[in-house]
């Protein structure tokens, strides 16, 4: 029997199609000033919901209580955890001590109705992992970039040495060298990864000056030029948080930009969650040095 069970959770865990992921959803109320939701994710057969424990302040012991259920806002429904994942359930425990800094678990509930829009997460009554009043809806995505029409870098070099007299000095590939940089109390405080190089593509089009891989893809961010001077708002479209970033910047040289932006909170600690603390920033230092068509002397 016992044999059964398992393969049938197993089946149930089977990735299925997502129907719906929401990053560091919005709520009114927790129990629990130690625990967050990180991500919720609604599939075809099963909700997910993914917690992590931040920085205890002493010594202790977690555990998923069997009662843990999800209950639709304003309604007496109750979905009991199926599963729980990287932590134990009661009254098994597992010690947390004032070292470990993040601590994720995963727990899984059957699906929601797709007319459910908030929902409390309940573990206990009192001085459980509960959240209030979540909210299951998020601003929709913005329609994803159509891809280039030239497909290869030699593609791209016969456009830009075809049309050399009539493109601006931002077009052309680019080589782009990035750094992920860790801030405390607004301070520089280390960087993250070693540099980054790859190319890229920007091309104008319509209005835009529109970012491209060196393949063709879009890589949802674009130039728009503000004024004469060589001037521009630069701006990047993160798909996984729905939100957009922006940072103004000057061509004074046409071999070189320099760029700098703070990445939104939810995106810094949802990517790096052992890194970024509660009041840290996470930005990133762009160089772009361009390669082709050279620079008129």
């Amino acid at each position: 029997m016992k044999r059964i069970i398992l393969f049938f959770i197993a089946l149930m865990l089977v990735p299925g199609g997502i129907a719906q992921t929401i990053i560091f959803p919005s709520y009114k109320n927790r129990d629990n000033k130690n625990i967050d939701i990180s991500r919720i994710s609604i599939t075809d057969t099963l909700t997910v919901v993914e917690m992590y424990l931040l920085a205890p302040l002493e010594d202790i012991w977690i555990c998923a209580d069997k009662n843990f259920h999800i209950k639709p806002y304003n309604s007496n429904d109750r979905l009991f955890l199926v599963l729980a994942k990287d932590i134990p359930l009661c009254p098994k425990r597992e010690k947390i001590t004032r070292e470990k800094i993040y601590k994720k678990f995963l727990l899984y509930f059957p699906v929601l109705n797709s007319s459910v829009k908030r929902i409390d997460i309940i573990e206990k009554a009192k001085d459980g992992f509960n959240f209030y009043s979540i909210w299951l809806e998020e601003k929709p995505e913005e329609p994803l970039p159509d891809s280039s029409k030239y497909r290869t870098r030699e593609q791209f070099v016969n456009y830009f040495s075809e049309n050399q007299s009539n493109i601006v000095p931002l077009e052309g590939i680019w080589q782009e060298t990035l750094r992920l940089a860790h801030y405390v109390s607004a301070n520089f405080y280390d960087y993250l990864n070693e540099k980054k190089v790859r190319e890229f593509v920007i091309m104008k089009k319509e209005q835009r000056y529109v970012c491209y891989d060196i393949e063709g893809g879009p890589l949802d961010a674009h130039f728009i030029p503000i004024a004469e001077g060589n001037r521009y708002l630069y701006k990047k479209y993160l798909r996984d948080v729905r939100e957009t970033v922006s940072t103004f910047t000057r061509i004074n040289d046409e071999r070189k930009i320099q760029m700098s932006y703070f990445y939104p909170d939810k995106y810094a600690r949802y990517h790096y969650p052992e890194d970024i603390m509660p009041g840290d920033q996470l930005g990133l230092r762009l160089e772009l040095l361009k390669v082709f068509p050279e620079p008129k002397e």
